[in-house]
């Protein structure tokens, strides 16, 4: 029996194929959705003058149900913890619209927010653990993820994508850059795209594989067809392995990255998991209390 090589370039589309080999994958997501279950998405590409004005798709999102996965815990962590880090980058945009020093302002706050018994606006609080848990998922075994931060695929989607009003220049002169930003009028026509091939040996794309913008590893978009189709899984679906509840003692060890952005200052135990977890920029060498208040948060997602 011919052995299937790890990754190979697929002869019909173009696009750079990964195997898949059941890896064990980890995500963080809220419990009352569990471990797959996710909103499906309806538009892709451009998004219509009456939509939201947020663009709350996933960067891989198309017409249906996409599930993130990392390759790692810390990787998971890393993936929702930059809404965060969004938030304090947001805190020094209006300090600056304003003429004060970022570092200045970003500590008025901390102390605003101690004067008023609440957490800074970018802390993980004791609602966004207990609503959450990390989940240990095992991918699909037999099929091909498609590697879209490779040349081959970037030069076949040069090919693949349809021409569309306003982003004919986009599609056409891709590099790895566009592929990874936060345009999500063009990465999610892109993944769209993808997902409608009929590769080499008649299958379909099990998702994209790429690596995560936060450099803590690799992750997996996995495009559910046969819940969108409202059939049960199969034996080639993902499958929940086990859950964890999310506590500061497994951000800490679990999120290295996170620990050397953000430092902890509190007097409880440490697994303080009935009170709100404050984390504060270690470059201010700022300490914020802890508070089973809180202030209200931006929603995060996923992993994208």
């Amino acid at each position: 029996m011919t052995a299937i090589p790890p990754e190979q370039t697929c002869g019909t589309t173009g696009l750079r194929l990964v195997a898949a080999r059941a890896e064990t994958a980890f995500r963080v997501a809220k419990d009352r959705r569990g471990a797959l279950n996710v909103q499906s998405n309806t538009i892709v590409g451009p998004l219509p003058y009456s939509a939201d004005p947020v663009d709350r798709r996933g960067r891989f999102d198309t017409i249906g149900s996409t599930i993130y996965l990392a390759d790692s815990r810390a990787c998971a962590y890393a993936e929702v913890l930059i809404g965060f880090r969004k938030e304090r980058a947001a805190i020094a945009k209006v300090a600056e619209s304003i003429a004060w020093d970022a570092d200045e302002y970003i500590a008025q706050v901390i102390a605003d927010a101690r004067a008023n018994g609440v957490d800074v606006p970018w802390s993980i609080t004791v609602d966004w653990q207990m609503d959450r848990s990390l989940y240990e998922v095992q991918l699909p075994g037999d099929g091909w993820w498609v590697k879209i931060d490779h040349v081959d695929t970037i030069t076949a989607l040069e090919n693949l994508a349809p021409t569309v009003p306003g982003m004919t220049e986009q599609v056409k002169l891709l590099t790895s850059g566009a592929i990874e930003s936060e345009n999500r009028d063009l990465t999610t026509l892109l993944a769209q795209v993808i997902r409608e091939q009929q590769l080499f040996d008649g299958s379909e794309p099990l998702g994209i594989y790429y690596q995560s913008k936060t450099l803590m590893g690799r992750c997996w978009a996995y495009w559910d067809r046969r819940a969108d189709a409202g059939l049960a899984p199969s034996g080639n679906d993902l499958v929940h392995v086990g859950t964890s509840i999310i506590e500061r003692r497994r951000l800490l060890s679990g999120n290295r990255r996170a620990n050397a952005i953000y430092t902890v200052d509190s007097d409880e135990p440490a697994n303080a998991y009935t009170a709100g977890i404050p984390l504060v920029p270690r470059a201010l060498g700022q300490a914020a209390s802890v508070s089973g208040r809180s202030a209200s948060l931006p929603g995060t997602r996923h992993a994208g």
